[in-house]
Order: structure tokens, then sequence, then C-alpha cells
């Protein structure tokens, strides 16, 4: 999973922040990202990002006492790796969109059609002509990736906004580049993403996506938050999710 977000330290001048989660199983994480920046008052660049200090760092919902693929354990292990880097904008506009596209999805995916042939693909936008000075909304709790078959469980996708802005949130179709959505084999959807009874919900107010799953699947799924100011759309920013649903042997408390 991914997501894309920006903090403004004076006007026209952002500090991007782009957060990577990456299965220890899998492939490399980058070296440093490249994350494309486009508007319609002016050209666009590219900004490369290199890794903060301290990454990356282990995160995931196993006992202590268990052993992660990161490790050299069994269990599924998950890093998260955040890069950054300062871009000084060329001036103000409604549509600034910072995007980035890592190659390539996890083939585990069982609810996708060739899911190794997709990027995986998040976006923010910024608009600095209606407030000169603005931060995204940014997510409080990294994503978690394992849920348990048969079990209720509520994925907590909730944002916070220093600048105090009112936040909304939707499910959007994953993507693989601007434009091109990933393609689910059915019966799964970007509302639907796992088999779920009962049906998998979602919250518009508050981010949250719960589920009982009734079978294991390994899945993606994305919610994009919108922010407003006075009525005024003037940031998104997009989390690109993994979901893995495996079986369980707990005893759940009463």
């Amino acid at each position: 999973g991914a997501e894309l977000t920006y903090e403004c330290i004076s006007q026209n001048q952002y500090i991007l922040t782009y957060s990577f989660y990456r299965d220890c199983d899998g492939v490399a994480a980058p070296a440093s990202v490249n994350v494309n920046y486009t508007s319609s008052c002016f050209p666009g660049g590219f900004v490369n990002l290199i890794p903060q200090s301290g990454s990356p760092t282990q995160i995931g919902n196993v006992c202590p006492s268990a052993t992660t693929t990161c490790n050299g354990g069994v269990y599924t292990g998950i890093e998260e790796w955040v890069y950054s880097a300062t871009i000084t904008l060329p001036g103000p506009c409604q549509d600034w969109k910072f995007s980035y596209a890592e190659c390539c999805r996890n083939s585990a995916i069982s609810t996708v059609d060739s899911p190794g042939a997709y990027n995986l693909y998040v976006f923010s936008l910024l608009n600095n002509f209606d407030v000169l000075c603005n931060s995204s909304p940014f997510f409080l709790h990294p994503p978690v990736q394992s849920v348990c078959v048969g079990q209720s469980y509520c994925f907590i996708n909730g944002a916070s906004d220093i600048d105090g802005d009112s936040l909304a949130y939707q499910l959007i179709t994953p993507l693989a580049a601007t434009g091109t959505p990933i393609t689910y084999k059915f019966p799964y959807s970007y509302s639907q993403p796992v088999i779920s009874s009962p049906s998998v919900t979602f919250n518009a107010l508050t981010g949250d996506l719960c589920m009982r799953p009734t079978q294991s699947d390994v899945s993606p799924f994305a919610v994009l938050v919108s922010e407003y100011r006075e009525g005024v759309l003037i940031g998104q920013v997009e989390r690109d999710i993994q979901i893995e649903v495996v079986p369980c042997t707990n005893a759940l408390p009463q």
C-alpha cells in the first residue's frame, strides 16, 4: 500500500511525503521515488524523494513472540518506508496534482486479473489558489494487513488535518496510472473488495471500512479523503491498501 501527502512550509513551498508499505516477501523498496507534479496553470515536472532517517520500520499485527518474514520468520511482515523532499511550485493553481506509480502490485492478489501487470499508483491534489498555504490531511494509523475469516473487523482509515478543515471520505477503484483503474474479478469490486457476510460497509464520515470475510483472499482497495474549507475543495489524498484475509485459530473474547 501507499499514500502521498504534503505539508506547506511557506507560500508555494511544500514537503512531499510518500509512505510505502512493503511486504517483506515482495520486491525491494525503491532507493528513491520520482513524484510527478502537474497543473493547468504551469508546466509540470518531477521531484526526487529520498528515504527519511530511520526508514524502514516494521508494522503489523502479529504477537510480540512471533517472527515475521522481515526477520526470517513465517508470519507476514510489513515494512513502512517514508520518503520526503521539499518542492517549490512556480505559483498558485486550483488543480496541482502529485502522483507516483511503483511497479508492480503483489502477484498474490486473488481478486484482480493479472495483478502483477498493474502498477501501485497513488495521488494527491492541491488547490493553492483559493488557499495559499494548506497542508493535506494525513492518516492517523498505518494500514493493517491481516483479517480473520469469519471474524468482524473494521479498517480505521480516519485522517486528521492540522488546519482544521472539513474531511469527507469515499471508496474509489485503485489505480494503475492516471485514469487507469484496476479490474476486479466478479463479484469483487471497489466497494466489495472481499466476500463478506454481511456485506462490506463504508462510513463516508469516518472512513471506517467494516467486514466479516467468509473466505481467504488478498485484495486491494482505495480510500480518497477530500478536504474542504468553507465549502471549497482545497485538497485530496488517496490511500491504496491491500487486505489479507487468512484463516485464524484464535478464540475471540466474549
